[in-house]
């Protein structure tokens, strides 16, 4: 997660660096979104960790004191972690669709880019 948040920051320098779009708006947009997009993902991997590391618990307390309510715990963190998992790639699919097509658009059929 740590590790995300520092990419986000490394992303705004090397966009800010190489952007071939110069040291306007769009160039200064793309590394913010591009930030902001980095520190999201590692709200979301912590999140994602933080129900593992409650089922990992769950299921060494189950162990521990052989109680039925310690699976129970265990198997509804691991629901959690799986619910919020399929909800990610459900929304996330459609999202990288767009990008990519909005990235072609940039690469390939905008005018303004081909300018010398």
């Amino acid at each position: 997660t740590a590790l995300m948040v520092l990419s986000g920051f490394g992303t705004i320098l090397t966009i800010g660096a190489t952007s071939r779009f110069g040291n306007g708006y769009f160039g200064i947009a793309l590394a913010l979104g591009s930030c902001l997009l980095y520190v999201l993902m590692g709200l979301i991997y912590g999140a994602l960790g933080l129900y593992l590391v409650r089922y990992a618990k769950g299921i060494s307390l189950m162990l521990e004191d052989g109680q039925l309510s310690s699976l129970e715990n265990a198997l509804q963190q691991q629901r959690k972690f799986w619910r919020l998992a399929g909800w990610l790639i459900a929304v996330s699919i459609p999202i990288m669709i767009v990008t990519t097509m909005v990235s072609m658009y940039f690469a390939f059929a905008n005018p303004l880019l081909h300018l010398k």
